[in-house]
């Protein structure tokens, strides 16, 4: 596997041109309160699934919740309603990313 450089990643993001939201949005993302939003990182490689995790804890997302597949990422969801985000592989046991996708959006259209 090849290795990813955070700090050459990170200005690839920083560079692209998006929508990045009002003043009052960006700060609801980078609250680091009990309140705060949260993430849902579902990667059947532990490997990939820190990396993700670590990854956006460095741009400021605190609060990152992990599963190592579909159904278990499907129960997080559910039992977590505060999750905004939901970073998923797409090929895993048990549940597809797919499949997780309309799971998820029926538990919370």
């Amino acid at each position: 596997m090849a290795q990813i450089n955070l700090d050459t990643l990170r200005e690839r993001i920083r560079s692209m041109d998006f929508q990045r939201g009002t003043p009052e949005q960006i700060a609801l993302w980078r609250e680091d309160v009990a309140e705060a939003r949260a993430n849902l990182v579902i990667e059947d490689m532990t490997s990939v699934r820190k990396l993700i995790r670590n990854m956006l804890m460095q741009l400021g997302i605190r609060l990152v919740f992990e599963a190592a597949d579909g159904m278990e990422g499907l129960e997080l969801l559910k039992a977590h309603p505060e999750v905004s985000l939901l970073v998923s592989d797409i090929k895993m046991p048990r549940m597809d990313g797919y499949t997780l996708a309309q799971a998820g959006l029926a538990a919370r259209p």
